[in-house]
């Protein structure tokens, strides 16, 4: 039967709840709220004109308050009703303004020959900036000289705006996330975001620019594409910033999209296309890897390792005897009734890959994220499947609907081989349990996330943020950290003359870091702004047990293959999938070093400039 929101929160609460507080570990770096290694690639922090780090801006009824200074005061004529409107392709111009502008990395190691380090440059023995972080950009001097002052929306020559938006909050989630021990208080979120600034404007290179920080509360319900619109043009018209972040990246695409017609960065955002991304570029990033670097690696893991082999792990009564794996697809196009375009194109662009290999699909269907259609729609679906003759179904979808297929499943005593595409938190422990087990004991694939530690006390996150503050760090510190140190970092790499083009050519041409058991390739490109470069094999462990990614005991695990070994686009091996009995050494948590020694000396920042060049 179909499900009312109420019943919904009954019977999986946690599983929602947990959607908020984990929704940034699928989108960002390495580091969550059980302790994972905090590592990450870059990330930024900024304030407005005349607003210090603590400030808020309440936007409600279009009015922009809290928010010092000339760029902070005053009424937002037009935040509601039509925000919509503004050229979705402006951004066409920004990208004009700035070309042939040098960047602070390249080929030579510097913006316009910016010289590099000296003996007198305190750097990381590994060449890195000091800091805790394995994604510590690259070392630089520090800056004297002329940065160029007011070099775009949102910079001043001692100063760039850094937004980030906190949306309203759902009073039923919330009070599912503390009956579970899993939510945070607002103060602590906003302690978080005032530390991680302060930490990068003194430890990466800002160009003699504080780096400040002003949150903007949003106006309406956070599902409503209205209501992002609206907030996204209220920061971009009347703050004006240089960039806006989600403390979870887990904003859509009206806000996202809103914000780069206007010329503002956004780290906000989930996996889309690479349509998308180019679109709306030089603007919008991607902690995880772009929608279609799953389809790519899926197709390249088939073709290696699955095509022409029988179904050995899916269920007796779906598996005949040497009978070839079949391959189903399911995934998400929409939410209600609105179809999204990346669907589809992410689904042809599958279509194609497996071609190529002499592959296909048995049967391929979509739908759309609707509580309360699931039961009709899972009906159908696996009904589908069923009919197709497939013995092999990935899912590249949301974290909830497996909950309900894999049960539907069940109930048609229908038991195939799962792929796990690691999409959207599918490929997490915590939500693995949520699903039928019966039907996850089957389930395998590949994941953009990395073997976690337990430690949390060693994470870069924690030790981040108890480098400049004291007090409780919150849940989700290593999740927060990530959109502040991406930011932070296209600033170090964008060099003195800070554009929207600087700062992501900078982004693209700096090293790929990472590529280890806990800390996975990151590396950012045109074609793919996304960080995630690498995968792991993984697979369900029914009779395991341990720590889920909210420190919760319980049974069922999902393991890491092969010591955690991972993989690129291209670098697939041959031969029969490590996963279950076939898995020569698998490995749950790590005991790998998540982050450097960067305090083991016992210096402070308590009389430092307000940034590394600052003064």
């Amino acid at each position: 039967m179909n499900l009312t929101m109420k019943e919904l929160l009954d019977r999986y609460g946690p599983t929602l709840a947990v959607v908020v507080v984990l929704a940034a570990l699928v989108l960002l770096m390495p580091g969550n709220s059980s302790g994972g290694d905090g590592a990450q690639d870059v990330s930024t922090a900024g304030p407005v004109a005349g607003a210090g780090s603590g400030d808020s801006v309440a936007g409600g009824s279009g009015a922009v308050t809290g928010a010092g200074g000339s760029t902070g005061g005053g009424a937002t004529a037009g935040g509601g009703a039509g925000a919509a409107g503004a050229p979705l392709k402006a951004q066409t111009e920004f990208a004009k303004a700035a070309e042939g502008t040098a960047t602070a990395w390249g080929p030579e190691h510097g913006p316009g020959n910016y010289p590099a380090p000296g003996p007198d440059t305190q750097c990381r023995e590994d060449g890195a900036m000091p800091d805790f972080s394995l994604y510590s950009p690259r070392c630089l001097p520090k800056f004297s000289g002329d940065n160029g002052g007011a070099t775009s929306m949102g910079v001043e020559g001692d100063q760039v705006l850094l937004v980030r938006y906190r949306p309203q909050e759902d009073p039923a989630t919330r009070a599912t996330l503390q009956a579970i021990g899993g939510a945070d208080d607002p103060a602590d979120m906003e302690r978080a975001a005032a530390a991680f600034v302060r930490y990068y404007n003194t430890h990466y290179e800002t160009y003699g620019r504080e780096v400040k920080l002003v949150t903007f509360d949003g106006t309406g319900d956070p599902t409503s594409d209205e209501v992002a619109r609206a907030d996204a043009v209220t920061i971009a018209t009347q703050l004006k910033p240089f960039i806006v972040v989600h403390m979870t990246s887990a904003s859509g695409k009206a806000f996202s999209g809103e914000l780069a017609a206007r010329g503002v960065i956004c780290v906000c955002t989930t996996s889309n296309s690479r349509v998308y991304y180019q679109e709306n570029a030089p603007f919008i990033y991607t902690i995880l890897p772009t929608l279609e670097e799953y389809y790519e690696n899926i197709a390249e893991y088939w073709a290696k390792r699955l095509k022409g082999t029988p179904a050995k792990w899916a269920g007796t009564n779906v598996r005949v005897s040497n009978d070839e794996r079949k391959f189903g697809l399911i995934y998400l196009e929409g939410a209600g009734d609105v179809i999204d375009p990346d669907g589809k194109r992410g689904r042809e662009h599958f279509e194609g890959l497996l071609s190529a290999q002499g592959m296909k699909l048995e049967r391929a269907v979509g739908y759309t994220f609707d509580i309360q259609q699931q039961q009709q729609q899972s009906t159908n679906i696996i009904g589908q499947m069923i009919a197709a003759g497939v013995n092999v179904i990935t899912c590249v979808c949301d974290p909830l609907y497996p909950i309900f297929l894999t049960s539907e499943a069940t109930r048609q005593g229908y038991y195939p081989e799962w792929f796990i595409s690691g999409t959207a938190l599918t490929d997490t422990t915590f939500f693995g349990r949520t699903y039928d087990q019966a039907q996850w004991e089957h389930a395998y694939g590949i994941s953009p996330l990395w073997v976690f530690s337990e430690a949390k006390e060693n994470s870069s996150g924690y030790r981040t943020y108890h480098h400049v503050e004291d007090g409780f760090e919150g849940n989700g510190i290593n999740v927060w950290q990530s959109p502040f140190q991406l930011s932070f970092a296209g600033i170090h790499y964008a060099g003195p003359k800070l554009t929207p083009q600087t700062w992501s050519q900078g982004l693209f041409a700096a090293p790929a870091l990472g590529g280890r058991v806990n800390a996975p390739l990151v590396k950012f490109t045109e074609k793919d702004p996304g960080a995630i470069k690498d995968f792991v094999e993984v697979w369900w462990n029914v009779n395991g047990s341990g720590n889920d990614e909210l420190t919760k005991p319980g049974k069922g695990i999902l393991q890491k293959s092969n010591n955690g070994a991972r993989y690129t686009l291209g670098a697939w091996v041959s031969g029969l999938p490590f996963a279950f009995g076939d898995d020569p050494a698998p490995v749950f948590v790590s005991t790998e070093p998540e982050t450097f020694d960067h305090d083991a000396d016992g210096h402070d920042h308590a009389n430092d400039p307000p940034c590394r060049s600052c003064g």
